[in-house]
């Protein structure tokens, strides 16, 4: 018991820890644009990896940080910060599992437009490729609007086969192809199913 009563506490400070590091990260005041050096840099995104661990509310605090990531990259351009794929990819994927549980509320057309609006506002600041955008299709094959959960992988599915053509990095997988299937077969959708399998 006391070894339980130990480790709880650990976690208690340890949280608080986060909270308070964070809200540091996050303050322009203490921490204004263009400031943040390569230490920083990665405390941000050790930051995202424990935040994503915590649960519904963890995955809101780690897209805080990466937010911050993404102003200061754009207010900093001369340190050249890049943000590994596999650290989209995991908070992706905790975002996804926390979606499809019905642990957040975040759909999946918000989270491609976020990751579209980091881009375009830092060209270059990570590369997305196919597994990326199968995590989203993914996550939308549990989308509780029917309608929605279709329409949105249809047009994001078509989408990655036309700019394939151009960029094979995303052109779909298997995988990716089962997930539309799930999608489309959840909603009905025989039609969508054969094009994706097509």
């Amino acid at each position: 018991i006391k070894s339980r009563s130990a480790s709880t506490g650990v976690s208690v400070g340890m949280d608080s820890w986060w909270e308070e590091s964070t809200k540091k990260l996050l303050d322009e005041k203490l921490l204004p644009l263009g400031s943040v050096d390569t230490l920083f840099w990665y405390q941000m995104e050790v930051a995202i990896l424990y935040w994503i661990e915590k649960g519904s509310s963890g995955i809101y605090r780690a897209m805080e940080v990466l937010e911050r990531m993404v102003e200061e990259a754009a207010n900093n351009q001369e340190e050249g910060f890049t943000i590994n794929i596999y650290l989209i990819h995991a908070l992706l994927s905790a975002w996804k599992t926390q979606f499809q549980n019905q642990k957040n509320d975040i759909l999946p057309s918000t989270i491609l437009n976020r990751i579209e609006s980091h881009l375009d506002r830092v060209p270059g600041l990570f590369e997305p490729n196919i597994a990326t955008y199968t995590i989203i299709l993914d996550g939308a094959a549990y989308c509780p609007n029917p309608s929605e959960r279709i329409d949105f992988s249809e047009h994001l599915f078509e989408r990655l086969l036309h700019e394939s053509k151009e960029n094979t990095g995303i052109r779909p997988s298997e995988v990716t192809i089962g997930t539309v299937l799930k999608a489309f077969s959840k909603g009905g959708n025989i039609d969508g199913a054969q094009k994706a399998e097509a």
